[in-house]
């Protein structure tokens, strides 16, 4: 597969990279190899990969990160912790990513007022990096903020045109539900109860649903579109669907 073959191209540049003259650049490597590992589920060899790389340059916070996150999944949170730690200070405590993990971390050790105040630092260091994350959106903060703007222009848009009373309280009701989601999640206090509930587990179930995604993929697959009731705008596992159950929309 990709992943075995990436694996094959990292190990032929390690091994030809030599630790004492190209010791940064071999270290790249390693810390590469490091992360195929942990995508193939070998954690404690992505472990030593990870250790070998931090002997050549440990003074990279990804690495740190990296090898915290890999100790996280083998179950030894309070190593973990201190790997975390370690990529912020090097970072100059500007590593959104390391906070949001010992956030996470600290919830897994039943630490709450330890992972409220990495949430709090994450929030007010880069709240779409923190979003991303807690959203699981795998594009990065950047076009996470610009896939939320595409999707408010869509949705007014769609009310704009709108051309009978009919369609107008139909997406009336749409932007409002959207506004509600994308204000709960953004709340700190969301955030913070998605983190505690999760215990340092990553939540794949719960991702954002875009609206104008998700009203491609009803007409798709032929599914009735036409309810007006948001409290009936249920999406198979979706953000919308869920929070709807939880009440976080009326």
């Amino acid at each position: 597969g990709e992943l075995e073959d990436a694996l094959d191209s990292f190990n032929m540049a390690i091994k030809v990279t030599h630790p004492r003259t190209a010791p940064i650049a071999k270290a790249g490597y390693l810390y590469a190899k490091g992360m195929v590992l942990d995508q193939l589920g070998r954690r404690k060899e992505a472990l030593a990969i990870y250790d070998d790389a931090i002997e050549l340059d440990s003074f990279d916070p990804d690495f740190w990160n990296n090898r915290g996150q890999t100790l996280a999944e083998l179950g030894r949170v309070d190593e973990a912790i201190g790997n975390f730690k370690e990529a912020l200070s090097l970072s100059e405590n500007e590593d959104v990513g390391a906070m949001y993990n010992l956030a996470m971390s600290y919830a897994a050790s039943e630490k709450p007022s330890e992972s409220r105040r990495y949430l709090e630092r994450a929030y007010n260091t880069d709240k779409f990096y923190l979003l991303s994350s807690i959203l699981n959106w795998a594009y990065g903060a950047e076009a996470l903020q610009e896939r939320l703007e595409d999707e408010r222009r869509f949705v007014l848009g769609q009310f704009s045109d709108a051309t009978t009373d009919e369609e107008k309280d139909k997406w009336g009701g749409i932007v409002d539900v959207t506004e509600q989601l994308r204000a709960t999640e953004a709340n700190l206090d969301w955030m913070y109860n998605r983190i505690l509930e999760a215990k340092g587990r990553t939540q794949v179930a719960y991702g954002t649903t875009f609206v104008d995604s998700w009203l491609a993929g009803v007409a798709s697959n032929g599914l009735d579109s036409q309810s007006t009731d948001k409290n009936t705008m249920v999406v198979f596992g979706s953000s919308i669907g869920w929070q709807c159950f939880l009440g976080a929309l009326s």
